[in-house]
């Protein structure tokens, strides 16, 4: 009768699992296809083991396993996925030995086979477990998968794996009531609930973080448009009131062949009417915005920029989201060019726009020093904190478009594509 209603239950518990991985990982851009087929397996897999062997040890370990096994259904880092996988089945494990324990099973050896045979017991795990998952849904911002500090991932998945450790030991021990040990791993379980609430915290905190940086680079790059506006627009005023007084001058000059002395007074025309530099003048506001306020320091370092800009007035992409692309692109090309001598500082920037295609290639030199982690590029900057958004934020925001990232590198330049549909 209790292995029937194993086989029963497993299915409801399956499906309890599919739903905490769905408070972790988002289920975009999966194949839904091998998810289904990769629950199935594991449903025969768990249930076949625990018919046939039902050794507790052997159970845990073989839901560690197919429980990271199911994680690789979708897309995460493997911080990630090592951080969501100890804590589902510690929220598991934790709401299965409450039960078993209020049905007065207690001291059961962990490498001999388990004797619980509680039919209401094992309907009640299930369903206390589904009210806890119920529960931890309404943390939204776990799935995001923001990059979080090693040192808070660290001290996250130690709350887990220490009480997977501590329950373990309270099942085993003999010198403990069953009150004491329920009401420790009741503590436990809500100790772990928290940490869920921690995590979502941290990861909503960083992801707003972000938010505000990349607003407070808009604001920057708006600033400096509407500035370079006004100023031209200053200039064509005062330019239109003196401007016979200038022309017969300039002419002057012209006639009688004095280059040296028109190009001074052309230079001094310049600075006395503060006319400044506009790197891009598409009349996309967003992108030159950014172009305009980048190039600009590109320029103040040195660099040599050639730009080659062909886009529309408007386009169908977000200006964060075009913050987030073409302004850390062209962050990361600067910082590289910073670190060359001044005759290698050269920057090849593309943007263009065809047939609901928007494709922007930044080229730039660099010192041939490139850091990995865990095959991703990452920032060689010594601030951690204010550089090295990363490739990964902009993969993301490039994705958002159906789009596409590619990155090159040879022994001297360093080549990032982005292809977005819009």
């Amino acid at each position: 009768m209790y292995n029937a209603v194993y086989i029963i239950m497993n299915l409801f518990r399956t499906y309890i699992i599919f739903k905490f991985m769905n408070v972790f990982f988002n289920r975009e851009e999966i194949n839904h296809s091998r998810e289904k087929l990769s629950y199935i397996i594991y449903y025969l897999w768990i249930t076949g083991i625990y018919l046939l062997v039902n050794i507790p040890v052997v159970m845990l370990v073989s839901n560690l396993i197919t429980l990271t096994l199911l994680s690789f259904n979708y897309r995460a880092t493997l911080k990630q996925r090592i951080l969501s996988v100890s804590l589902i089945y510690l929220i598991l494990l934790c709401t299965e030995s409450i039960v078993v324990l209020l049905t007065g099973h207690i001291n059961s050896p962990i490498f001999a086979k388990n004797n619980y045979s509680s039919v209401i017991g094992m309907i009640s795990i299930q369903l206390f477990t589904y009210m806890v998952v119920l529960i931890i849904e309404n943390y939204k911002n776990i799935r995001k998968g923001a990059i979080i500090p090693i040192f808070y991932w660290f001290a996250i998945f130690l709350i887990p794996s220490a009480s997977l450790f501590i329950i373990i030991i309270l099942l085993i021990a003999t010198s403990l009531t069953i009150w004491q040990v329920l009401f420790c791993i009741v503590l436990l379980l809500l100790v772990n609930i928290a940490t869920f609430y921690l995590y979502d915290s941290i990861i909503a905190e960083m992801d707003e973080k972000m938010t505000n940086k990349m607003l407070v680079q808009q604001n920057n790059y708006y600033e400096r448009q509407f500035q370079l506006m006004k100023t031209a627009l200053t200039t064509t005023k005062s330019l239109h009131h003196d401007l016979m007084n200038h022309l017969s001058i300039i002419y002057s000059l012209f006639e009688n062949n004095d280059k040296k002395r028109l190009k001074e007074y052309l230079s001094e025309l310049m600075e006395e009417k503060g006319i400044k530099k506009e790197y891009a003048h598409s009349g996309n506001v967003v992108i030159d915005s950014i172009l305009n306020f980048k190039l600009q320091e590109a320029d103040r370092k040195g660099i040599r920029v050639i730009l080659e800009l062909n886009v529309p007035e408007q386009l169908s992409v977000k200006s964060f989201d075009m913050t987030v692309i073409l302004g850390n692109l062209l962050d990361n090309a600067i910082s590289a060019c910073s670190k060359l001598s001044e005759d290698k500082r050269k920057i090849k920037a593309v943007i263009r726009y065809d047939k609901g295609r928007l494709i922007i290639d930044i080229k730039n030199q660099y010192d041939n020093v490139i850091l990995y982690e865990k095959g991703n590029i990452i920032t060689t900057n010594d601030d951690k904190n204010n550089h090295g958004i990363g490739l990964s934020n902009v993969k993301q925001a490039v994705e958002k478009y159906q789009g596409l990232l590619a990155i090159e590198h040879s022994d001297d330049i360093f080549s990032v594509t982005a292809l977005l549909f819009v």
